[in-house]
């Protein structure tokens, strides 16, 4: 089993807007693929299902400290995002921004919530190694 990993460290890249910002909190992609219900009128018993082929990417979500100067690439083309852990692995995939959020209270930092689409596939790369086959 391996060993715990500390998530600070994470850092982002945005490979052509550029897009920067201090992330505070992140849950990157959620992949998932659906269970397709493969029941018919002579099923007993539960209901039977199969796998789909297809994985869903999913959504990186992350809370960012919000700098009301920056613009974020919400209206900006697919591009590749990498993620880096503080181990030297990474994530890789292309995606876009979806949303984005600000929010401020009295006397606090302002932040923004933002959410970007995978677009594509996720390439998984461990810590000095290169991408599992």
């Amino acid at each position: 089993m391996s060993a715990p990993q500390v998530s600070t460290g994470i850092s982002f890249t945005f490979a052509t807007s550029g897009f920067t910002a201090n992330f505070i909190d992140v849950t990157p992609p959620n992949k998932s693929r659906e269970a397709l219900n493969v029941s018919h009128m002579l099923t007993t018993g539960y209901h039977k299902y199969i796998a789909a082929k297809l994985i869903e990417g999913g959504s990186l979500s992350a809370t960012i400290q919000y700098d009301a100067g920056q613009e974020p690439p919400l209206d900006e083309d697919p591009e590749v995002i990498t993620i880096t852990y503080a181990d030297g692995s990474t994530e890789d995939f292309v995606g876009f921004m979806t949303a984005e959020s600000p929010a401020a209270a009295l006397e606090t930092v302002m932040t923004a919530d933002v959410t970007f689409k995978v677009a594509d596939d996720i390439t998984y790369t461990p810590s000095g190694g290169a991408s599992p086959s």
